[in-house]
């Protein structure tokens, strides 16, 4: 750049002198041509300092720029050297957590495989032991195949009795039935019509079962449950035979109503009288009001719709009759009679007490009878 600058005034300087030595030779004086020259010299100079100036202050711009560029990248390069490391001890951190689950896995794995020998070594008593069972069946069935007869009258006779049992330990109406159902088909199954007879003797007790009316226990429990919450919006109807209570004592007026200074001691006693009631520690309180009277009755009534409630889930017949009876005379005792509610509470207390919880079963052993006197006669015949 130096150069440029420096060939240009060398350039300039014989164009600044021709016309000097022109002015010589037509006989002009020289002076004059030496002062514009040192004018061009000047505007050439300020134009170099500001051309240097210039230069220096964008040179000065792009090393601050450079400066500024090297300390963002400077911080990218940390930026990237944490995230770095940040990632590196995440890598060992998932290393460590993996060599942990490997560890882990080989145990479990260690351990299934120890399960699955186990699993085997049982597998195998299981088939050992299923094989000595159908060899114990098989050999029971070459055993019993004449007596099979037997052995299905035998499974009849303890169908029967299991029937019974159920029928009169836990009034179990379907189970009988059922138990009866399959002493059926096994006397059905021996092929013998010498067992028509107890056949038919096993229907008839069959149908009595089923006409056995089995209360609906969980749709009568909703009942008294519902009676028992609605016992508290009974209207009580009023007592006839309860004492008001006395009006407060007051002194008599004086003759004509009139009161004086003479009467206004009495009239000041009255009045504290009637405001104070003094009552001994030793002495009873004063007997329930209203109030303790209908909470008492109402109380009585719900107690008395548990206690159907306690008798209905032990299938107490006698308990449960003799709840309701008290609660629907309750009712017609207590109850105010031309109420709604009370009207159609007394209809469902008459519809529950209708109810019996404990219907009477039929006998169902005359059946067993007569298979065993069969049997008893079959084996008298076999032995002769």
């Amino acid at each position: 750049m130096k150069s440029s600058q420096q060939q240009e005034p060398e350039a300039l300087a014989p164009e600044i002198e021709e016309p000097a030595e022109a002015a010589a030779a037509d006989g002009e004086p020289a002076p004059r041509a030496a002062g514009g020259s040192g004018r061009w010299w000047l505007l050439f100079g300020v134009l170099l300092l500001l051309g240097v100036s210039a230069g220096l202050v964008a040179g000065y711009r792009y090393w601050l720029d450079l400066q500024a560029d090297l300390q963002r990248l400077n911080a990218v390069i940390e930026k990237a050297v944490q995230e770095q490391s940040t990632l590196q001890a995440g890598i060992e951190q998932a290393r460590r957590a993996f060599a942990e689950q490997e560890q882990q896995m080989h145990v479990q794995q260690e351990a299934f495989q120890s399960q699955q020998k186990a699993l085997g070594q049982e597998r195998e008593k299981l088939r050992l032991q299923e094989e000595a069972v159908e060899q114990a069946l098989e050999s029971a069935q070459r055993v019993g195949a004449a007596a099979d007869s037997d052995w299905m009258l035998a499974e009849a006779a303890y169908l029967m009795r299991l029937a019974q049992q159920r029928l009169a330990l836990e009034r179990d109406v379907e189970g009988a039935r059922t138990a009866l159902d399959s002493a059926d088909q096994r006397l059905l199954a021996t092929g013998n019509p010498s067992w028509a007879e107890v056949r038919e003797v096993l229907a008839g007790e069959q149908s009595a079962l089923a006409a056995v009316p089995e209360p609906d226990l969980p749709r009568l429990g909703a009942a008294l449950d519902e009676l028992i919450d609605d016992a508290q919006g009974l209207r009580l109807a009023p007592s006839g035979g309860e004492p008001d209570e006395p009006p407060p004592t007051a002194r008599e007026p004086t003759a004509g109503g009139q009161r004086s200074l003479a009467s206004l001691p009495g009239d000041l006693w009255s009045g504290f009288g009637s405001l104070m009631k003094v009552r001994r520690h030793d002495q009873a309180a004063p007997g329930p009001g209203r109030l303790s009277r209908d909470l008492y009755l109402q109380e009585n009534l719900r107690l008395q719709l548990e206690a159907a409630r306690a008798s209905l889930a032990r299938r107490d017949r006698a308990l449960y009759q003799g709840t309701l009876s008290a609660a629907l005379d309750w009712v017609n005792e207590f109850a105010a009679r031309d109420a709604e509610l009370s009207v159609a509470f007394r209809q469902r207390l008459q519809a529950l007490a209708a109810v019996d919880i404990r219907p009477p079963l039929p006998d169902i052993s005359a059946s067993l009878r007569m298979l065993e006197r069969r049997r008893a006669l079959a084996e008298e015949d076999s032995d002769q």
